[in-house]
């Protein structure tokens, strides 16, 4: 079977459409700016051509950017991995759009050197206008109740609904055979286009201006603070005695990811979040250690350090269930294995394997909504010991999973962060085979769960410069 490199969307040809009709749209408005500039309308016709070519580029870049951000990880959508067609409802829904938006477009050009009252190109904008206020509300009904976006597309469909209607009522309300009503048209139209502009751009200014660089962009600093970071834990594994003891397991761990979860000075914690994850330092971040318990085939925490908002629950994950069950079934073998998520996975989303406590089935339901409020991105590795030996048999199996979440989607990437963890997760193997020296794998787990059966929770405060440690009850 071919390869398919997952790290770069693949061209899908059925896009190229809606970038010839922006093109048409943009050389048949000059083509028409330019006839009726020489026939003597100089002002208003190069002040419309203008506008209109813009609102050409805007709709383009903006369409552009959100069928690069929305499909990005087009083998991961629903149908064959190598089959071109298949695409999904939302893509069609999109594509029909944009080509029927750059359709209107190139009709309000080629009617701009055709009319000399303009109303036919206003009439194309405010056909335009409609149809995009008709995406956006479309768009709004397929949306899950879950999702945090559904504000931008309240705005999307309130701002082009109202521009199309102003301009709508301004051609219904006017006599095309007087001067006036020419004028007004014509004003209305000037004024459409510019604040359309104005309000779109301060708006969505960081959609237009972040997301022209790829999410899985990072930049030098963000590499060197990775580096800076793992080098200065090299010397730790073997530099210390742990005993082992649930207070020293805390300890050493807490010191592990100190670097981004929690620096002394909250001021120094957000600039290294900033210069690590290249991404708003304000974001909830939370990393969880699970354990293997054989009993029942679950995963099991033993450890959490989170940021203020997130609340403590310590569930379980069945093996091969949800993102962590998952994750770690599929590289419970390869040390190297790792897995980021961007954003949430419909297919692996949040399966909670704890029974259902009768007469509570309201506060489980609103629990979980939390758990999508918070974890809406993710990056997972397992965890292992020393490989002890040179022999083939030698091989560990995982003994357990650690994971880095954030409530912002795309906060980690591929190219630094997920690399990033699994130098953590050896970490991790190192300082366990330094605490429980001599011991298999086996020996290693049952004592972690015993040591452990309430988990270590480490929760950042808000407006406190030292970590508090809460232990917590499995099921609180």
């Amino acid at each position: 079977m071919e390869e398919v490199d997952v790290g770069r969307p693949p061209a899908r040809a059925i896009e190229v459409v809606t970038g010839i009709l922006a093109a048409l749209a943009i050389e048949e408005t000059t083509r028409g700016g330019i006839e009726r500039f020489y026939e003597g309308h100089r002002a208003i016709v190069l002040i419309l051509c203008l506008l209109m070519v813009g609102t050409a580029v805007r709709f383009l870049q903006g369409n552009t950017l959100w069928l690069e951000f929305r499909y990005r990880d087009w083998d991961t959508l629903a149908g064959h991995r190598n089959a071109w067609l298949t695409v999904s409802s939302a893509h069609v829904l999109d594509v029909v759009f944009m080509v029927l938006e750059y359709s209107a477009l190139l009709a309000a050009g080629l009617f701009l050197a055709r009319d000399a009252t303009f109303r036919a190109s206003a009439g194309s904008v405010a056909i335009m206008l409609g149809i995009d206020a008709l995406w956006a509300g479309l768009s709004l009904l397929m949306m899950s109740e879950e999702s945090g976006s559904k504000r931008n597309f309240w705005v999307w469909l309130l701002m082009n609904g109202t521009l199309g209607a102003v301009l709508g009522i301004a051609l219904l309300r006017t006599d095309p055979s007087t001067t006036e009503g020419t004028e007004i048209v014509q004003a209305a139209l000037v004024v459409v286009l510019l604040a359309g502009f104005l309000i779109d751009y301060s708006i969505n200014h960081r959609f237009y201006s972040e997301r022209s660089e790829s999410p899985d962009a990072v930049n030098a600093e963000a590499a060197a603070s990775v580096l800076r970071m793992v080098t200065g834990l090299i010397p730790l594994p073997r530099a210390v005695q742990l005993p082992p003891c649930r207070d020293e397991l805390a300890r050493t761990l807490h010191v592990l990811f100190w670097h981004f979860m929690e620096n002394a000075d909250p001021n120094e914690r957000a600039r290294e979040r900033s210069l690590l994850f290249n991404r708003p330092a304000d974001a909830q971040l939370h990393v969880g250690i699970y354990i293997r318990r054989d009993d029942d085939a679950m995963l099991v925490p033993i450890f959490r350090y989170a940021d203020y908002g997130i609340g403590f629950e310590h569930r379980g994950f069945r093996i091969g269930q949800g993102y962590i069950g998952v994750a770690y079934s599929s590289g419970s073998e390869d040390p190297a294995y790792f897995v980021c998520h961007p954003r949430p996975d419909p297919a692996l989303d949040l399966v909670d394997n704890s029974p259902a406590p009768s007469g509570r089935r309201s506060g489980r339901r609103r629990k979980k909504d939390d758990r999508r409020k918070h974890y809406r991105s993710s990056v997972i590795t397992n965890v292992f010991l020393p490989k002890r030996g040179s022999g083939p048999k030698e091989r560990n199996s995982a003994i357990g999973t650690v994971v880095l979440t954030s409530d912002r989607e795309d906060y980690f990437t591929e190219f630094v962060h997920a690399p990033m963890l699994l130098a953590l997760s050896r970490f991790i193997g190192e300082l366990l085979d330094v605490m429980f020296a001599g011991k298999t794998e086996g020996e290693v787990r049952s004592e972690l769960l015993s040591m452990c059966s309430s988990p270590v929770a480490i929760k950042v405060e808000k407006k406190r410069k030292k970590s508090k440690e809460k232990d917590v009850k499995n099921g609180s």
